[in-house]
């Protein structure tokens, strides 16, 4: 179709161009790009919310990948839910399963969590089972999705450990590596995502050093990059009191094998684009960070093509079923 077509030539020319900055001829270039797959990533689905569009919205950009994208996977970096009753997650369930239906079947998904998916007030100092209750209910509810209504398709699909905030798959031979909170603090509102050192950040560097391709997923931004990314929406560590995400970005930093996504803010890619500037994207050292639009608000995505040398990232909005279209120009990141 048409749209599809603007992307595909959208993509081609920004590697052209990147081909002629970087000082190599077009066609050498293009001689030694191969696209291995393809991805789309959605957040802030809040599925079961009052408002009907949270629904609605999801059921679009789920059709609308589903029918125009060949994508190996597609993420839904969390607050995947708007709460985390029982009645959110059949909700959840009954989308995906129309979603589904028919010749052509969805993509695997991926499901991360936010703070939506939490109890509030849980912690490990005050009441942990309320904590360890809203993980293993995300858990259950998310993984029989994955096994009664979807097939792997040449992704992996383990389960993520018991207890465990973080997970760690894979498409090909890329890493997708999942961030989540490990504690809660008592009586807040618990919006920020707070990251162990010890545990997943360790296990997160374990997993940088290999030289992989690493995509990050985390709900809650680092601190001070995408837009709103402030003290009340980010990433911290409450044992060390890093509340500006000062460890977590001089790890991430180093790399140049890493790129990653957050979402929470509900930044629009009609005001907020990704460009610099207080906008949905910024760099971090090395590491490119990508701010996600919320379906909720608008059925907008990112569409992630990944090429042997370079990764092309779009924003995209879900139209309909069968029709989207590209929101600015693609971004190109060469690892």
């Amino acid at each position: 179709m048409k749209i599809r077509k603007k992307l595909s030539k959208s993509i081609v020319a920004i590697i052209a161009a990147v081909g002629l900055i970087s000082g190599t001829s077009t066609s050498a270039f293009a001689s030694t790009s191969k696209l291995l797959y393809e991805f789309d990533v959605i957040s802030d689905t809040h599925v079961g919310a009052a408002d009907p569009n949270a629904n609605a919205h999801t059921t679009t950009a789920l059709n609308c990948i589903k029918n125009n994208f060949n994508d190996k996977s597609i993420v839904i970096n969390g607050d995947v839910v708007d709460n985390y009753w029982d009645s959110s997650y059949n909700t959840l369930y009954n989308i995906v399963s129309n979603a589904n239906s028919g010749l052509k079947k969805l993509p695997y998904i991926y499901f991360n969590f936010g703070n939506h998916e939490f109890r509030p007030s849980a912690s490990s100092s005050s009441q942990p089972e309320w904590y360890d209750w809203s993980l293993s209910q995300f858990d259950t509810y998310t993984r029989k999705i994955q096994t009664n209504l979807l097939s792997p398709n040449g992704v992996s699909y383990g389960d993520r450990g018991q207890g465990q905030s973080y997970d760690l798959q894979h498409i090909n031979n890329t890493n997708l590596f999942f961030l989540g909170t490990d504690r809660l603090a008592y009586g807040d509102t618990n919006d920020c995502a707070d990251l162990d050192r010890d545990t997943q950040l360790n296990y997160l560097k374990g997993t940088l050093d290999s030289g992989r391709l690493t995509f990050m997923f985390c709900h809650q931004p680092p601190h001070g990059t995408v837009h709103a990314s402030d003290w009340r929406n980010c990433i911290w560590d409450s044992v060390n009191s890093d509340n500006n995400s000062v460890f977590f970005k001089s790890l991430i930093g180093q790399y140049k094998n890493a790129i990653m996504f957050t979402s929470h803010t509900h930044n629009d890619f009609n005001t907020y684009p990704l460009k610099g500037n207080d906008d949905n994207f910024a760099m971090v050292g090395n590491c490119p960070i990508f701010g996600t639009s919320s379906i909720k608000d608008a059925s907008q995505g990112c569409h992630v093509a990944v090429y042997n040398n370079q990764v092309v990232v779009t924003a995209m909005h879900y139209i309909s079923d069968y029709k989207y279209e590209q929101l600015g120009d693609p971004k190109v990141i060469s690892y």
